[in-house]
């Protein structure tokens, strides 16, 4: 609508990887969330929790990955 390409003109990025996104025109550069990683230390911090352990962490912090497509 606006007379852009994507990626000549604009750099497009996604995040969390779903599958459409390798089938979209261009395929669609996106972010990997670690979803059960997350899920594991969400269970390992309530545990903790439950068993009456305080954490001193105010974030905790998991690595996205990159998957690079034609988008970006």
């Amino acid at each position: 609508e606006l007379g852009k390409s994507v990626p000549e003109d604009v750099s497009v990025v996604g995040f969390d990887n779903r599958d459409i996104a390798q089938f979209t025109m261009p395929p669609l550069t996106t972010f990997h969330l670690p979803m059960f990683e997350m899920g594991v230390m969400a269970v390992e911090l309530l545990s903790d929790m439950a068993g009456g352990l305080t954490s001193n962490h105010d974030q905790l912090k998991v690595e996205c990955r990159l998957v690079a497509r034609s988008s970006a």
